[in-house]
């Protein structure tokens, strides 16, 4: 009997073992993962410190400090009914093209639902905005970039599958919506919204990443038609060719087909409408 005792103990003993030392490969692994891709997305970002950088509000005087990049990483948002996750990548400088761009106090408006899509944290006069996001497999804890060049995602939107109309809610299923602006367009040094940001469609997991909107142009309305997958989008496009997206530009309204993550017709732009209306009289016209 004490033989079977002393057995059973030590069968007992290497199961807490094997519990304990399993759970903890798992957590160091876990950690060298976040380790690696935040060391590879600080790469991306320039690492470079005490790099001066101005803080734009609204168009105000410019003020200058003197800076180290600052990355944070914000609460994921869950994903419900899949594995994923998307943790997004508080930075408070962006480089392109080894040039750092400054980043406007009001990071971005648009559409009157919509908010500026402000990092993580903001304090002791850090702007800080979210210059990529991590899509988690909680599966087996991978990570990856959902973007390969530095850039600031304006908004984002994802599935909630909890309300009451999810059938009827954008995006729709295993679909993801974002707004990124990956370029000083109009060569201000600052991104806002006088630059190209191109509306994305992506897989739920943050492949097949697809621009849907055309060049030069940012959403400045959308609507969701649930029965035809179609998204309708009220465009400012670049008209004037300046590169910059201003009050003197014109828009378009266009189809997007989800399915196909791609425009499939544009039913009419400021141009057609203003060339159209010259024949038209007012309804009370004698």
């Amino acid at each position: 009997m004490k033989r079977a005792k002393t057995k059973f103990d030590l069968e007992r003993y290497n199961q807490i073992l094997l519990a304990v030392f399993g759970t903890g490969a798992a957590v160091f692994l876990a950690v060298v993962a976040i380790v690696a891709v935040v060391s590879y997305i600080a790469s991306q970002f320039g690492g470079q410190g005490g790099v001066p950088i101005d803080i734009v509000d609204n168009d105000a005087a410019k003020s200058q400090k003197e800076a180290t990049m600052r990355i944070d990483m914000c609460p994921p948002v869950i994903l419900e009914g899949t594995p994923y996750q998307l943790i997004a990548v508080s930075v408070d400088r962006i480089v392109i093209e080894r040039r750092v761009m400054k980043l406007a106090q009001s990071a971005y408006e648009s559409y009157a639902d919509k908010q500026p899509n402000y990092g993580c944290y903001q304090s002791d006069g850090h702007l800080s905005v979210n210059g990529n996001v991590l899509v988690r497999d909680t599966r087996n804890a991978e990570m990856r970039p959902l973007l390969s060049q530095n850039a600031v995602v304006q908004h984002m939107e994802y599935p909630t599958p909890r309300q009451k109309d999810a059938r009827e809610a954008f995006p729709p299923r295993d679909i993801l919506y974002w707004e990124i602006t990956t370029n000083d367009t109009n060569g201000d040094g600052v991104l806002d919204k006088h630059d190209d940001t191109g509306a994305w469609l992506s897989n739920i997991d943050g492949t097949r990443l697809t621009r849907i909107t055309p060049p030069n142009s940012r959403v400045e309305a959308k609507t969701y038609d649930p029965g035809r997958q179609k998204i309708y989008l009220k465009v400012l496009q670049d008209t004037d060719n300046n590169k910059t997206l201003d009050e003197k530009d014109g828009s378009a309204l266009i189809v997007v087909d989800i399915a196909q993550k791609r425009i499939v017709k544009t039913i009419m732009e400021t141009k057609t409408w203003l060339e159209a209306g010259k024949g038209l009289k007012p309804l009370n016209a004698p």
